[in-house]
């Protein structure tokens, strides 16, 4: 696949970047409401980061706790996308396994970088990239891996592809050069998107009927979550203290068309759900992508204005019962254009994308003041 963007990752794999500080992961952590005595309205400022030279495209897919920032960049005004390490406004091209596009999708607090690269005969590829190396992880089954986050010890976890069959995906997790499959909720498939540094993989996976739910998965038992009323349910980060966020489906008895579309986001913990959708504003799809280790959660709505005719999107974050649509480079605060956000990290940095006045996407971080 030469180019693996998309305005919605919605049901694909979807890198969910740094979701834990360093201390150990604990078994008590805050309720999934707080009260509306503790909640609070925060308020950001908004940073392009730019693009590889030569590239006009970019965004930020995750950043750690000391503001490395990772993610894609165009290399040329049409040609391929490479993995790129941001740092003090210095952007740093990570380049391929020899094919023409990579993805860098997580980082961990040491550094080490993981993802997908094409490699020269035009597969594709989990990878690592570390101490100026980078490294296949290889694959299961014959067919593409992608890897989609890293804890702060070194474990990786992803998908791969089941090689003759493109639609069926194994969630698979990466610890000291062995990739192993960690099963299913009794479906055929599984996608790994996340883990805490405690060993929580979260992701979504197919039931023995045909359903897909979200799961968390601890020492080699996966978790069913169910579809918590909606027709799917998935899980896209998680954090030391097992808060889960995600995105669920509309109701099994809404109708077809766009309202069968429309997706919500949620805050999960110890089996009580949060849903995240106020201010939704019509909106028709919500996504959930990250979690801080101090419960601040950070997402993107998107959908259609008027019949439909263009997309608007908005970058978000959630703290303490209360959500913040996070600023755009437009000058004129318009709606009229997409932003997201992908990660958090321990200090609230924010990173994502955001469209400039010209429509281009551009790798974009948001700073908690």
């Amino acid at each position: 696949m030469s180019s693996q963007r998309q305005v919605v990752r919605l049901l694909f794999p979807v890198s969910v970047g740094m979701l834990a500080a360093c201390q150990p992961e604990r078994q008590t952590g805050p309720a999934a409401v707080p009260s509306q005595a503790e909640a609070t309205t925060a308020s950001y400022t908004f940073r392009d980061l730019g693009t590889l030279p030569g590239g006009t495209e970019s965004e930020a897919r995750d950043v750690n706790d000391l503001a490395v920032v990772v993610g894609w960049s165009t290399v040329t005004p049409t040609g391929p996308s490479h993995a790129f390490r941001w740092q003090n406004g210095g952007m740093r091209d990570l380049g391929t396994l020899g094919g023409p596009n990579s993805e860098a999708e997580a980082v961990n607090r040491d550094g080490v970088i993981v993802g997908w690269s094409q490699t020269s005969s035009g597969t594709v590829r989990a990878v690592r990239w570390m101490n100026g190396s980078k490294t296949n992880l290889g694959t299961l089954r014959g067919g593409e891996s992608r890897a989609t986050d890293i804890n702060n010890v070194g474990v990786i976890v992803g998908w791969v592809n089941v090689s003759g069959s493109p639609a069926v995906q194994r969630a698979f997790i990466w610890k000291n050069g062995v990739m192993t499959d960690i099963g299913t909720l009794g479906g055929s498939s599984a996608v790994a998107q996340a883990i805490s540094n405690g060993g929580v993989v979260v992701g979504r996976s197919r039931t023995a009927s045909g359903e897909i739910h979200a799961f968390w998965w601890k020492d080699g038992v996966m978790h069913d979550m169910g579809n918590m009323g909606g027709r799917f349910s998935e899980a896209l980060g998680v954090n030391t203290a097992r808060q889960i966020v995600g995105t669920l489906g509309a109701p099994p008895d809404v109708p077809c068309c766009r309202e069968a579309d429309n997706t919500t986001p949620f805050l999960w913990y110890r089996g009580a759900r949060t849903d995240l959708s106020s201010r939704l504003n019509g909106r028709l799809v919500g996504q959930a992508t990250d979690i801080s280790p101090e419960g601040i959660v950070v997402g993107r709505y998107e959908g259609c204005e008027g019949e439909c005719t263009f997309a608007v999107g908005d970058a978000w974050a959630w703290e303490q019962g209360v959500l913040t649509f996070l600023p755009e480079p437009t000058p004129t605060g318009d709606n009229e254009t997409l932003s997201g956000a992908n990660a958090i990290n321990a200090g609230a940095h924010l990173v994502g994308y955001a469209e400039t006045i010209a429509g281009r996407r551009r790798a974009a971080m948001w700073r908690r003041r």
